[in-house]
């Protein structure tokens, strides 16, 4: 998302869009799981931001977490 702000014209847009668009897996997961979507997101966010790209979340605890000390090998920025 952030690669958009560095382009002109309307290609930013769908550049934008295309990433927004990642968002819908974590979102309808954590929806499903009764979880505040936003909050789930902005933590997935705020995780990958800071280096930690092996956060995802853990559906049974109702967190994001380190998913590969859980065995889960299907992540987000996948």
């Amino acid at each position: 998302k952030e690669f958009s702000f560095t382009e002109t014209g309307l290609d930013q847009y769908a550049i934008a869009k295309y990433a927004e668009s990642f968002e819908l897996i974590p979102k309808t997961l954590a929806e499903n799981a009764g979880l505040n979507a936003m909050e789930i997101i902005s933590t997935l966010y705020a995780d990958h931001a800071s280096g930690n790209v092996k956060v995802g979340i853990d559906l049974e605890q109702g967190a994001c977490k380190d998913v590969s000390t859980l065995k889960i090998w299907d992540l987000y920025t996948t």
